[in-house]
């Protein structure tokens, strides 16, 4: 079956994964995959993009060890990469809209929304503890602070700076969304806040591991002052 056909059943892919746009992964070392690969040659044969000098090593160092053997990609290989990649995109930006329920509400709707999802939560820190950009830790962290089963409000502290926090960083990998075990649609809230920052900043967590998130520093000034 075409993965377009079980997923429209509702399988398949996670939805982060449906609707994540980057999907040649340019940051990794080496980024590996099918796509470009004859479909005859799919079986025994795997697409590799070195990406850096770490990831080129790696490579010679499976070719020298005798673990795998390569030869350069035709000019048509290249090009049906691209093509493959171009399309999934597209696809992802559809998913992208048909997964957002809020794409057409109004601030009204929207804000009874996040109400009504996020009062499930039992602050049970799950999504902090999966969240590979969480740098916090407990004796310093906002959200930790405010980490309490007591909390009352209308959407709880924990969740209000958890969303702020990670507005500038969060890169919608929908592992929050995975352990919540009270279903909170975390992924596109998150995604909804984050999303609409990043744009502003003219940044994209995630590409660069060694590049700070924007508001690294300022987030620095205020535990300073704080």
């Amino acid at each position: 079956m075409k993965i377009d056909d079980v997923e429209e059943r509702g399988f398949g892919r996670r939805d982060a994964c449906k609707a994540c746009t980057t999907k040649i992964p340019v940051m990794a070392d080496l980024a590996c995959g099918n796509w470009g690969v004859p479909p005859e040659e799919s079986h025994r044969k795997t697409f590799v993009e070195v990406l850096t000098e770490k990831g080129e090593q790696l490579l010679r160092n499976a070719v020298e060890g005798g673990f795998v053997e390569v030869e350069p990609a035709p000019e048509e290989a290249l090009k049906a990469r691209d093509r493959t990649a171009a399309f999934m995109q597209r696809l992802a930006s559809r998913w992208k809209e048909r997964l957002d329920p809020l794409r057409n509400a109004t601030r009204k709707e929207r804000f009874d929304f996040y109400i009504g999802v996020l009062r499930r939560c039992i602050h049970c820190g799950a999504c902090k503890e999966v969240c590979p950009v969480c740098a916090c830790v407990d004796e310093d962290a906002k959200c930790m602070a405010l980490y309490d089963e007591t909390d009352d409000h209308i959407i709880s502290l924990f969740n209000c700076i958890r969303i702020l926090h990670l507005m500038d960083s969060c890169i919608q990998c929908g592992q929050c969304e995975d352990v919540c075990p009270v279903d909170i649609p975390l992924t596109l809230i998150h995604r909804r806040f984050s999303e609409r920052m990043q744009r502003k900043l003219g940044y994209t967590p995630g590409m660069n591991v060694s590049e700070k998130p924007p508001l690294h520093e300022t987030a620095l000034i205020w535990g300073e002052e704080a």
